[in-house]
């Protein structure tokens, strides 16, 4: 190979591949080019930093990596809250406490920012850490500007007292708790109501297939979360730990479970027998659950049946005081049959059991009231009126209990029920309600009436039929509220 040297314009070079000649001061332009663009290259390969990678390593719990990289980014309240997080998880909240000082010198944004700092612990289920953000920026807190610490302090000393992950328990499956917290837990999409969850009394049970739903993301942009949610574990964990459970009974006979929350009238009541070495569910109900307790009335009757009458009564009061407030009209012969003179006989328990027994288990709810059964012509003109052939009380007429009359409760209590061709009135619904106490004495004495038939052109017809039910106090005013109806 020859090599040439060429003059071109006065500039002595290299003869380069294909005659081109590359100058000395293009060389070191290109060097110094390459050195800069070389790290400009390295950081275009690298994911930016900002608050969102932030997040990102927090969530999964590269602590070291955020509190290294928190500081170069610029400051919001999402960067801090999350800095603050990440130290109180790596360093323990004494040093979160102190970094919020330091971010936050003003009192009211430090308070944001711990507690947007606990709701971040509180999502990867740190609870020991959220507890004490919290506390300090509740602490943090004049009370003339509003005494969060007193106002809250029930509902937060009530949380974080039992606030621990729920596989963390420990509760044992013979323990009544243990299949009301994993029946709980199939709502919230965290636990699997297969596996002997259910007695043998409650017969086959579809297996739920609820999916695992994802809370819907919330923004609070006053405690820098955007698009902030919280897991089902969390939530799940949450509710257990404002919770009260509590158990009346023993394991011979049987427990009611009682779960009730923190300024909530009404909880939930599951009805538990121990079945071997396991605990399990016989039957719940609540004020938004239908009740399902077609196997305490099963229980009942083996109970009767083997001469147990003291524990047979027991389930069957049970069953009907969680029904207290229905205004189903399914459970309108269960209550007529479980009064306390019925199951003063064991011929009455007998007969209150197989009627709880015997409700069917689908449809539980209410009956829409503005519709007709099918199969149920509507009363119209034609058609002849019911007259009472019978009745509980032998009164045309149910009677007005006396703690409504002592209450004060008086007015029109409307009922749609169902007249069959023998004259019975079934699929009773309450239209208008009034006191819960009516609605029982009404359904109840319906339920033990009998009527001549309703016919069209002489001939019997099952017609869905409106009675009016007028409680007053004058007894001088008080008429008759029979069967006026439509």
């Amino acid at each position: 190979m020859v090599r040439d040297t060429v003059s071109r314009s006065g500039a002595a070079g290299t003869l380069g591949e294909g005659g081109r000649t590359l100058g000395a001061s293009s060389c070191a332009c290109s060097a110094v080019g390459l050195a800069l663009l070389g790290p400009l290259l390295a950081l275009a390969g690298e994911e930016p930093v900002g608050p969102e990678w932030l997040m990102a390593r927090l969530d999964g719990q590269q602590f070291g990596q955020v509190l290294a990289r928190a500081p170069d980014v610029p400051q919001s309240l999402e960067r801090d809250n999350v800095w603050v997080a990440a130290m109180a998880l790596q360093n323990g909240p004494e040093p979160a406490v102190e970094l919020s000082r330091t971010l936050a010198p003003v009192q009211e944004p430090r308070v944001r920012l711990l507690l947007g700092a606990t709701f971040r612990c509180m999502r990867l289920r740190r609870y020991d850490v959220s507890e004490k953000l919290f506390r300090a920026a509740v602490a943090d807190i004049p009370s003339p500007r509003g005494g969060l610490e007193e106002r809250y302090g029930l509902l937060v000393s009530a949380m974080f007292a039992g606030l621990r992950r729920h596989e963390e328990l420990g509760i044992a499956r013979s323990d009544p708790r243990h299949p009301v917290i994993r029946m709980m837990g199939t709502a919230f999409g965290v636990s699997s109501a297969d596996g002997g969850l259910f007695a043998d009394e409650v017969g086959p049970v579809p297996s739920p297939t609820l999916p695992r739903k994802a809370r819907a993301p919330t923004s609070l942009p006053e405690l820098g979360l955007k698009n902030f949610a919280l897991s089902p574990e969390v939530a799940f964990d949450a509710l257990l730990a404002i919770a009260d459970l509590t158990i009346i009974g023993d394991p011979a006979s049987g427990w009611r479970v009682r779960v009730t929350f923190p300024f909530v009238p009404r909880g939930l009541e599951f009805f538990v027998v121990l079945q071997g070495e396991e605990a399990r569910i016989l039957g719940a109900a609540g004020p938004d659950l239908p009740p399902v307790l077609q196997a305490l009335g099963r229980r009942a009757g083996t109970l009767v049946h083997t001469g147990d009458i003291p524990a047979a009564r027991q389930w069957i009061e049970w069953a009907r005081e969680s029904l207290e407030t229905t205004r189903d009209s399914r459970w309108a012969s269960f209550f007529a049959l479980s009064t306390p003179e019925a199951l003063s006989s064991v011929d009455g328990l007998r007969a209150a059991a197989a009627s709880l027994a015997a409700i069917p288990p689908l449809g539980l709810g209410p009956a829409h009231p503005a519709q007709p059964a099918p199969g149920a012509l509507a009363f119209t003109e034609g058609m002849t009126r019911p007259v009472l052939k019978s009745s509980p009380n032998g009164r045309r007429s149910p009677d007005y209990p006396a703690e409504a009359r002592e209450a004060g409760v008086a007015g029109l209590l409307i009922v749609r029920c169902i007249l069959s061709v023998e004259g019975r009135a079934e699929e009773c619904t309450v239209v208008k309600p009034l006191a819960s106490s009516l609605e029982r004495e009404v359904l109840g004495w319906l339920a033990g009436s009998s009527w001549s038939p309703v016919t069209l052109q002489g001939k019997p017809q099952r017609v869905s039929y409106i009675f009016n039910f007028n409680f007053l106090f004058d007894p001088a005013l008080a008429r008759d509220a029979g069967p006026p109806g439509r």
